[in-house]
């Protein structure tokens, strides 16, 4: 249903009495038409707005904390400052979205769309980003202390200056070694082809005992970047190449890199070849 401006005005009284406890009616907007409609300082609270069209809306600075905007549409509204502590967001289009410096503590924005979101300085404490789509989001001096982001892929989101502490879903690149490869006395066994994508380093020689150094990219959201890029021994033999038996010895560790979206793939500063399998 679309609505006028003058008809969103008389919800919102109505919504304003609901929440002052004097009998009004709390506002059901549910897959209201409300695409660029102007809610700016609105008082929304609890407010059900779940499937409604708000895209290009202008939400600036308003209470949404605790509505229902569970498969809204979103896309490309104006959220600057909005709060939306404990929103539910599940499902919901944000795509392109201005979330700068909104409050989205302890919010569910469960497999919600945030692509080319700006969420730069939002507060996402405990929120719950499960399978959120999160490509090219905009996420400069965000807090995502505690926040959940299990099957978010994060090859196309910029981690850097982001408050990364307690966030629940991310790889354990400790853990990832220990459970994935071969621990000897010396180090760990991993597995390397040469030439399957690039030509490798003219400076490497390829022989048995060789130590093999390269400049390693430190970012874990780049699957494969520049490195000697090694892998699980099952991983490795997918390729057509000859495959290596290497060593990473446990000295060298500070310079491996384990991508968060890893599939057997890591990468090193300094390997040892010990012999083609």
């Amino acid at each position: 249903m679309e609505y006028t401006q003058e008809e969103i005005l008389e919800i919102l009284k109505k919504h304003r009495e609901w929440l002052a406890g004097s009998g009004g009616s709390r506002a059901d907007l549910s897959d209201a038409d409300l695409n660029e409609a102007d809610l700016r300082e609105a008082d929304l609270r609890e407010a059900n707005l779940s499937g409604a069209y708000l895209c290009d809306a202008n939400l600036f600075d308003t209470n949404l904390s605790g509505a229902n905007l569970s498969y809204a549409h979103l896309d490309c509204a104006n959220l600057y400052n909005a709060k939306l502590i404990r929103a539910d967001l599940s499902h919901a289009d944000l795509n392109k979205a201005d979330l700068r410096s909104a409050n989205l503590c302890e919010a569910d924005l469960s497999s919600a769309g945030l692509f080319r979101a700006n969420l730069s300085c939002a507060n996402l404490f405990k929120a719950d980003l499960d399978n959120a789509c999160l490509d090219y989001a905009k996420l400069i001096e965000a807090n995502l202390f505690n926040a959940n982001l299990s099957g978010v892929d994060l090859r196309h989101v910029d981690l850097r200056n982001v408050d990364l502490s307690g966030v629940k879903g991310l790889l354990n690149p400790i853990e990832y070694i220990m459970e994935n490869f071969e621990n000897t006395e010396d180090g760990i066994i991993v597995y390397k082809s040469f030439g399957e994508q690039f030509p490798p380093n003219p400076n490497w020689e390829i022989a048995k005992g060789s130590i093999i150094e390269e400049v390693v990219n430190p970012s874990p959201n780049i699957v494969c970047g520049c490195g000697i890029n090694v892998a699980t021994k099952e991983w490795a033999e997918r390729n057509i190449n000859p495959v290596w038996k290497c060593l990473i010895r446990w000295e060298w560790l500070a310079g491996v890199v384990v991508p968060y979206q890893t599939e057997g793939q890591i990468r090193a500063s300094r390997v040892q070849l010990i012999k083609p399998i």
